[in-house]
């Protein structure tokens, strides 16, 4: 939109906060018009919870909502993916009696329990859209079915795999070592799952290491810390930069 002059406002969610900064710079991305939820991260259940239900208040009063978040602008309202944010952020167009385009729409799993949200987010979203950017044509499909009044764009494009592809350019071929990373709720809080998962990195024959989001920290504080992963012979580390964490993966 940039490239092309298209003028728009720049919203965040405030979903994954403490992150955006860096995000931006990486990304090139403009400082946003609006930014909701603060400068933390929801990365438990209850500051999820917190973010949610504080995101939720603004769709109390559609003028307030209408005039803070979106400027009392009219136009198109694009969201992205599957997450909260984006069921969050539509639900407030909805409100604001804006029409919603979905970016990456038509993804599916054919499960609503895997995974749980996204897979529920999905349908939610593609059902209140206008306009659905389908990534290739089985999403497309899979759009086309279920007989929506929405207009269905394919777009033959993944804005993972482009993202993957731009952080790729300079990475060079690596040692050969497993990088692992494990942060879904229903893995941390099933004892079985998240044991397994040690027990598989603590087995394999070459060298590991594991990547820890901020909830696998906690979870592994109750369980002896990462001392009790590098005691078998697994490296751990804190999040890193996605280019970094590509180059790791090389």
């Amino acid at each position: 939109m940039d490239r092309r002059g298209v003028p728009y406002r720049l919203i965040e969610t405030g979903q994954h906060g403490a992150y955006l900064p860096g995000l931006r710079e990486r990304l090139a991305v403009r400082e946003p018009d609006v930014s909701l939820g603060g400068g933390s991260d929801a990365d438990t259940l209850p500051a999820a919870a917190r973010w949610a239900f504080g995101l939720a208040g603004s769709l109390a009063s559609r003028g307030s909502l209408r005039s803070r978040v979106f400027g009392d602008q009219d136009g198109i309202c694009l969201v992205h993916g599957d997450t909260p944010s984006t069921l969050l952020a539509t639900l407030m167009a909805r409100r604001a009696g804006l029409p919603v385009a979905h970016l990456e729409s038509g993804l599916r799993s054919g499960s609503f329990r895997h995974p749980f949200p996204e897979e529920l987010i999905r349908v939610l979203v593609t059902r209140r859209s206008a306009t659905c950017f389908a990534p290739d044509a089985t999403s497309a499909a899979n759009l086309r079915s279920m007989g929506l009044a929405a207009r269905i764009v394919e777009t033959s494009g993944n804005t993972g795999l482009e993202a993957l592809r731009d952080a790729v350019t300079d990475v060079e071929p690596g040692s050969g070592r497993v990088v692992a990373t494990m942060h879904r709720v229903e893995n941390l809080h099933n004892a079985k799952r998240f044991d397994g998962f040690l027990d598989l990195l603590g087995r394999l024959d070459r060298p590991a290491t594991f990547v820890v989001h901020p909830p696998t920290d906690a979870v592994l504080a109750r369980r002896g810390g990462r001392s009790s992963v590098e005691a078998g012979g697994v490296a751990t580390s804190g999040l890193v930069p996605y280019d970094e964490f590509v180059t790791m993966l090389a």
